[in-house]
């Protein structure tokens, strides 16, 4: 009898570790380590109304707010049953705190985030090839070449500045000018950033720097930006050097 009672009382203890359990009271845990389910940012499921409240360590988050995978970082995120967010590294001062929460209007803390790379013209094996953090492609023979530089953006975004600068100086036999803009595929691809002059200057010493509005707004409307190189005088492929930095920076909003 107490044999099959112990047998009962075990098997009782590890069929815990199934099921889903509800505890109310206070719980003192400190001495105790927490460990929670660990996922890259693709493997996370949909979140949703079944999985509010659910927290990640996400392992492979591009930035320290995960909007996407692919880099190192390793950043918790919890569902709020519509989006996964991350969660913040810890309690704020008196001097952080909103002074904006009467109204019963929505806060959030703002944190800026820099997208920054370098798009690079060289000859690759005989052709003129455009490198950049996400690519390569060989340049256009045509007065005009988008690089998609940044992907993955929503009407959430609100933008703090956006900045491109001639790190290395554009020159071509027969290329009487360049240009280089910033915006959204297609027509829109100088409405972050005007169309600006370039072939001016080597190291940095000639940019251009604008403070933008949001293209778009609303989660559901998601879009990419494009560096635009324009050139007169001759096609994008005419182009023999010339390399270009940009730094795009911004927060989004909850």
């Amino acid at each position: 009898m107490r044999l099959t009672i112990a047998m009962l009382i075990a098997a009782a203890c590890f069929g815990q570790g199934k099921q889903n359990m509800t505890q109310t009271g206070f719980i003192d845990a400190h001495a105790a380590s927490w460990r929670f389910p660990e996922s890259t940012f693709a493997g996370l499921p949909a979140a949703g109304a079944s999985n509010t409240g659910w927290r990640y360590t996400v392992t492979d988050c591009l930035t320290s707010g995960c909007t996407a995978g692919g880099g190192s970082a390793v950043v918790d995120l919890r569902s709020d049953g519509s989006a996964w967010a991350a969660i913040s590294g810890g309690g704020g001062s008196a001097a952080s705190q909103s002074v904006l929460g009467g109204g019963g209007s929505a806060t959030f803390q703002r944190q800026t985030e820099c997208a920054t790379g370098t798009v690079t013209l060289s000859n690759v094996s005989g052709t003129m090839t455009w490198t950049w953090p996400g690519g390569t492609a060989a340049a256009a023979g045509s007065g005009m070449q988008e690089i998609p530089i940044i992907t993955g953006l929503n009407g959430n975004m609100r933008y703090g500045h956006v900045l491109v600068a001639e790190s290395t100086q554009f020159a071509g036999a027969g290329i009487t000018g360049t240009k280089v803009s910033v915006g959204r595929p297609g027509s829109t691809n100088d409405e972050l950033l005007p169309q600006t002059a370039f072939m001016q200057s080597n190291g940095n010493s000639w940019f251009a720097f604008d403070r933008p509005q949001p293209p778009v707004i609303g989660q559901a409307n998601t879009y990419s930006l494009v560096l635009a190189v324009r050139t007169a005088g001759g096609n994008v492929s005419g182009l023999t050097a010339g390399a270009a930095y940009y730094e795009v920076c911004g927060y989004a909003v909850q």
